[in-house]
């Protein structure tokens, strides 16, 4: 008990990261998954503790009283700026002037930690605990660089831990419950560049570039729900439901510039809807002598982004310091998967999965430098192994990203600017994962 204490309160340490996904929900949640890209995570086709998080009525499959997976994956996003930038300014009413500077990658590297465990209590009821970070985002540009859209955001960075604990009880032979509560804790910090006009001064340049940071944090929760069903011998249904997460962000805002002695301070708040999603997904695996081998699944997820519609900035007074319209859709999700077990080692696993993720950007006008998101695709592969009561899981994922347009003006507070052009790029993915029963 001691080590399971040790283990979650490092995960607890660790799980304030910063991920890059569809929108910004983190889904590199446990290595066995990944490699059938999610496809039996509802169902918890690898009968491992991760159910604890996509689905704790699937406890119940794992083959062991105690199990506890640790994973880490690492992210490394690749999305380059190809665009051009205009800024306005009251003392040059009607006139767009270039903005200098230069292109840059929004990506950053992330590492993404999670722990989970399950521990049965006989065969009737189960209890889970997930320790994540379900949403997450990390663009940066380089500051020293001068990068072009500067004043509408150089640095995002919204990190979240979630505390799940969850109960499962299993109704019957086929059927299997869950109910559970989380604890959500989110920080975030936005920097980005404000342009100060001052009359005289000629074009291009027309004004002070001054550094502002907006840095908060709060503490919310939620609660989820799950189903499992055996409806053959060898197949298995799925669904789970995660309630919206609303969030009071609570925190300052800073404008600076030491050069010209431009100092500012003044409290800061915002609402943040992180969304509702309805996970389904099935698995089967053949019975014949050859293709006994072999398991098949799929899965579909859809997520309420729509409940991202504003990120509205205030002051203590409830003035608004900053808007920006994300007006954001509800999403998809689907996958596919397999799973080779060789009859020569049934000790090895073998994993290959497909996957299609919509973005929530409506189009080229709500997509901003902060999230220049896009539809993906996703193609992974894996392999587990177990030793004895260890089982050790390495996966990969590549992400194609759409080219995503981007026609983006925002209004600041003395000036507006405009972003046309268009980012591409691609991201790699790799996760381990370790686990061991008892």
């Amino acid at each position: 008990m001691k080590k399971i204490n040790i283990l979650i309160a490092l995960a607890m340490f660790v799980s304030c990261v910063k991920a890059w996904a569809s929108g910004f929900q983190v889904l590199e949640q446990g290595a066995s998954n990944l490699g059938t890209a999610l496809a039996g995570a509802v169902v918890n086709t690898n009968n491992d503790a991760t159910a604890a998080y996509w689905n704790p009525s699937a406890a119940f499959f794992v083959e062991s009283e105690n199990k506890l997976d640790v994973a880490i994956s690492i992210i490394y996003p690749e999305m380059k700026s190809h665009v051009t930038a205009t800024h306005t300014s009251p003392y040059q009413p009607g006139t767009n002037i270039p903005t200098p500077g230069i292109n840059d990658n929004a990506g950053k590297l992330a590492v993404v930690p999670n722990a989970y465990y399950v521990r049965k209590f006989g065969e009737r009821f189960a209890g889970t605990l997930s320790i994540t970070s379900p949403f997450g985002l990390a663009t940066q540009y380089d500051e020293e660089s001068n990068f072009i859209g500067r004043y509408d955001g150089v640095n995002s960075d919204i990190q979240t831990i979630q505390i799940n604990p969850s109960l499962a009880y299993k109704v019957n032979d086929w059927l299997s419950l869950s109910v559970g509560a989380s604890a959500d804790y989110i920080h975030a910090e936005l920097t980005s560049y404000t342009f100060i006009p001052q009359n005289g001064l000629p074009l291009p340049a027309g004004g002070i570039d001054a550094r502002t940071r907006v840095d908060g944090s709060g503490w919310s929760g939620s609660f989820n729900v799950g189903a499992t069903v055996k409806f053959l011998e060898t197949g298995r249904f799925g669904i789970s439901y995660r309630y919206q997460i609303r969030h009071d962000i609570e925190g300052y805002v800073t404008t600076s510039n030491p050069m010209f002695g431009i100092f500012n301070r003044q409290s800061a708040a915002a609402k943040l809807n992180l969304p509702s999603n309805l996970n389904l997904g099935a698995s089967y695996k053949f019975k014949d002598d050859f293709w006994n081998q072999f398991t098949v699944m799929a899965a579909y997820t859809f997520t309420w982004w729509s409940s991202f519609k504003d990120l509205d900035i205030t002051n203590d007074a409830g003035g608004l310091i900053h808007h920006t319209a994300e007006n954001w859709r509800n999403t998809h999700r689907a996958s596919v998967g397999a799973a080779y077990q060789p009859d020569w080692n049934k000790d090895l696993t073998l994993r290959i999965g497909a996957a299609f993720d919509q973005s929530p950007v409506r189009n080229a006008k709500f997509r901003t430098v902060r999230v220049p998101d896009t539809n993906r695709i996703w193609a992974t592969c894996g392999l587990g192994y177990k030793i004895g009561n260890m089982n050790f899981d390495l996966a990969y994922m590549h992400i194609f990203f759409d080219d995503a347009n981007i026609n983006n003006t925002q209004n600041h507070a003395y000036s507006s600017s405009t972003i046309k052009g268009y980012y591409d790029g691609c991201a790699h993915v790799v996760s381990m994962q370790v686990g061991v029963k008892w």
